[in-house]
């Protein structure tokens, strides 16, 4: 399993104020900034391919979807831009909430049939459609998000794939999480801020 946040690269916020907005958050969960791994490292990338930074989140790493979408929504709400969570479960499964300006519009579930085995659910589709058409890069290489809408793909890194083409995302920076990306994904998202944090309680 692994999980990452896509956030479009907001235009009206430099890097200094997306630290902030970091610090901000995480004050929220009752952690403070260290100087060295402390509990919680959190990694922002660019995304070599286009417009997008991925943000590589040890808090997130665990499953927990909760935490993953709050992340992406507050984030998505301080950029005022595009955000997605994006989950895959044993291979298997793709889960992506997509956030504009804070607000959770959309969620794509590769496999509503896995999905609802795993969650108790009765989902029915993917998601709906059109609330990813903004996020679709033109051009005459890349898919359209209607063919990949009817793929029956059996493995989560396939879809992802297939969708960051879409989305002018790297494939292989959006399908890693934070320990792959130390080990092996700065060259696809070199990291523009690196930052740790601990909690300001501990028990």
């Amino acid at each position: 399993m692994f999980s990452n946040i896509k956030l479009e690269i907001p235009r009206a916020m430099t890097l200094a104020e997306l630290e902030e907005a970091l610090d901000a958050i995480m004050d929220g969960r009752n952690c403070e900034r260290s100087e060295v791994p402390a509990g919680r490292t959190i990694h922002v990338a660019w995304d070599r391919n286009g417009k997008w930074l991925t943000i590589y989140d040890e808090g997130i790493e665990a499953g927990d979807w909760d935490e993953l979408d709050g992340m992406t929504a507050q984030l998505s709400l301080r950029a005022g831009t595009y955000a997605v969570s994006n989950a895959v479960l044993d291979g298997k499964l793709l889960r992506m909430r997509l956030f504009e300006q804070g607000r959770a519009a959309d969620l794509f579930i590769s496999d509503p049939e896995l999905y609802n085995g795993m969650t108790g659910q009765r989902r029915q589709r993917k998601g709906q459609l059109s609330k990813w058409l903004p996020l679709q890069q033109e051009g005459p290489d890349k898919p359209g998000l209607a063919e990949i809408w009817e793929r029956e793909e059996a493995v989560a890194e396939d879809t992802l794939a297939a969708l960051a083409g879409a989305f002018g995302w790297s494939a292989a920076a959006s399908g890693m999480g934070l320990p792959e990306w130390e080990e092996m994904g700065q060259d696809h998202a070199p990291a523009v801020l690196r930052l740790h944090f601990r909690d300001r309680d501990p028990a």
